[in-house]
């Protein structure tokens, strides 16, 4: 029952000492490079902002965009395995109803609030 005694009182001293070396480290000086968590993952970067917008705070309806503005920013396509007539009459009313939908800036694009009217 000693040995055992002995050998677990060995192990925790072992332990304890492992630990006391992970948290501390040996050298004390080491505690100058050293950088707290929010500085480790903190990086301050300087935006310099070059805003060559055309000013439009005089324009109003039509003459807001001119086609020389207007341009695809994205298109997709994907390929459709249900063929059924009701699935082909939704896809169909849904991209109906999406086409030229124009978003301004600032604008806040809802797809429920665009396609549900065409089905209310």
């Amino acid at each position: 029952m000693k040995k055992y005694l002995i050998c677990f009182i060995i192990i925790l001293a072992i332990i304890i000492c492992g630990l006391f070396i992970y948290f501390n480290g040996f050298n004390k000086n080491s505690n100058k490079d050293k950088v707290s968590y929010g500085e480790k993952t903190s990086t301050n970067v300087n935006i310099q902002s070059h805003n060559n917008l055309p000013n439009t705070s005089n324009l109003y309806g039509d003459d807001v965009f001119n086609n020389s503005q207007v341009k695809e920013l994205s298109s997709y396509t994907t390929e459709i395995k249900d063929n059924s007539a009701g699935r082909l009459t939704n896809i169909n009313l849904t991209c109906s109803s999406l086409n030229n939908t124009t978003i301004s800036p600032g604008d806040i694009f809802s797809f429920n609030n665009v396609v549900r009217k065409i089905y209310c």
